[in-house]
């Protein structure tokens, strides 16, 4: 008997509730602490179901900000002397399921109850007993992530004071504040100091040539800075001092990963056009370990990478990038995506190619940014390096499938009837792929009617030749 244990986590406790194979409650809903006497407890519970049904129990707990870490290592654990099967879900799946069954109030109780709805409905199509052995290195890369966007607040905060303060300088700013910036506005917070400043001094800042500072001063000299007190100056210099220390512990934390038990995989990614180290570990970090999924579209579809079609009816709009997924790996493939346009012909003649069907720019970037994370996965899966020869025979074999698919119509039960009710549109259509087709037809036939009178040629030659030799 399969019994189904549905855990909505929350800060310090936990919800649960416990569902068989035909969806009947077999304990009422209850709930449990975040400690040493919770697990005790919960133990006991499991154990008793066990024992009176003889059952084989699954849990799940939905990934919440790694509150749900404990109960499920804890339900780990169990398994070495209970029939425990522990999984985590993704609660987009659990929303939609609830959202099906027209539910208008969320509890604690009612979220349980969904999850483990959830467990028992698509039972057969999860994975369980599932554990990154990165789980603790993905944290860490959480962490490098969030001192990233840290820096990019601080550094927008402190635009804007520049930009009353020191606005010639903002030029160099793009796409933001480099090491040789902050070192100048470390020193020379605001134009009036900046105007006084030495060529010789500002050209023992690594980055700025003798060139380079005239520039600067002079255009300091003519700034037209709002923005000149004490305060601001000490404003714009503690913001500088912030960011260059949460730039230095971003690349300990970074080069912290890659030093302890650096992983294999990390190798084998940097082998792909576009793709440096700390592109390489946040794509292994995010990906996580790669059997989780089935093919690469499951990889593109995590990640909200693929794209969508809206059809309906006669209605249609053009397909465009889902970003129904984890931002974090979009944010990660951008730059790898223009690099590998620039520096590898493949993926230069790939983003080209879509050009000239039509794609703006944007949207070819995302196409090679979809194809850069199927390569991913592909050498992930396989374990080789990337190869262009071995990327451009799949490629070859897609296109043949496609074009297998194209032949076999949803019409071929019925050709196209110009009497059906249909709208406007519908019909406008209707009359433009019947249009093709016949215009394909009478391209077939003069082909045929070509190819018959040269075989009725070379059969008069042979019969010419026959009756010359006898």
């Amino acid at each position: 008997m399969n019994i189904f244990v549905g855990i909505d986590v929350s800060k310090g406790y936990a919800d649960f509730s416990v569902l068989d194979a035909s969806g009947a409650e077999q304990i009422a809903s209850f709930q449990i602490d975040d400690t040493h006497n919770g697990y005790v407890a919960l133990q006991g519970v499991l154990a008793d179901l066990c024992e009176e049904k003889d059952a084989h129990i699954y849990c799940a707990v939905e990934s919440t900000a790694g509150y749900e870490n404990n109960w499920h290592n804890y339900l780990s654990h169990l398994a070495a002397a209970l029939p425990i099967h522990v999984t985590r879900l993704n609660p987009f799946g659990v929303k939609k399921l609830s959202e099906a069954r027209f539910e208008h109030n969320k509890t604690d109780k009612t979220s349980s109850y969904n999850i483990a709805e959830y467990l028992r409905m698509y039972h057969e199509q999860i994975r369980y007993d599932e554990e990154n052995p990165y789980q603790a290195y993905r944290k860490y890369w959480t962490y490098a992530s969030l001192q990233t966007k840290m820096i990019r607040q601080l550094s927008n905060s402190l635009q804007s004071i520049v930009y009353s303060a020191n606005p010639e300088l903002l030029q160099y700013c793009t796409p933001g504040f480099s090491d040789w910036i902050l070192a100048v506005l470390k020193q020379y917070p605001t134009a009036r100091k900046l105007r006084k400043a030495r060529v010789k001094k500002l050209t023992r800042i690594s980055g700025i040539t003798e060139k380079k500072a005239q520039t600067i001063i002079s255009a300091a000299k003519n700034s037209v800075a709002s923005m000149r007190d004490t305060l601001t100056e000490e404003m714009i210099v503690r913001s500088v001092k912030q960011i260059q220390s949460m730039k230095q512990q971003s690349e300990n934390t970074i080069r912290s990963l890659l030093k302890h038990n650096r992983p294999r995989e990390i190798d084998l990614l940097m082998t792909i056009p576009g793709i440096g180290e700390k592109t390489a570990l946040g794509l292994f970090m995010e990906i996580g370990p790669v059997h989780r999924f089935s093919s690469s579209k499951k990889l593109a579809s995590y990640a909200g990478i693929h794209p969508i079609i809206r059809e309906s009816g006669d209605g249609s709009k053009r397909p465009k990038m889902s970003k129904r997924g984890r931002k974090e790996l979009r944010t990660i493939l951008f730059m790898p995506a223009m690099v590998a346009v620039q520096y590898d012909d493949h993926f230069a003649a790939l983003y080209e190619h879509n050009r000239a069907k039509g794609k703006s720019k944007m949207c070819a970037y995302g196409i090679i940014m979809h194809k850069l994370l199927r390569v991913a996965y592909g050498v992930l899966k396989s374990g080789k390096p990337y190869s262009v020869d071995i990327d451009r025979k799949n490629s070859k074999k897609i296109s043949k499938k496609t074009e297998t698919l194209k032949k076999s119509t949803v019409r071929r039960f019925q050709d196209l009837d110009t009497t059906a009710p249909v709208s406007k549109r519908a019909a406008k259509k209707r009359r433009q792929s019947m249009s093709h087709s016949r215009k394909a037809k009478s391209a077939g036939s003069t082909t045929a009617d070509s190819h018959d009178n040269t075989v009725l040629q070379t059969v008069n030659m042979r019969g010419k030749n026959d009756t010359t030799f006898t």
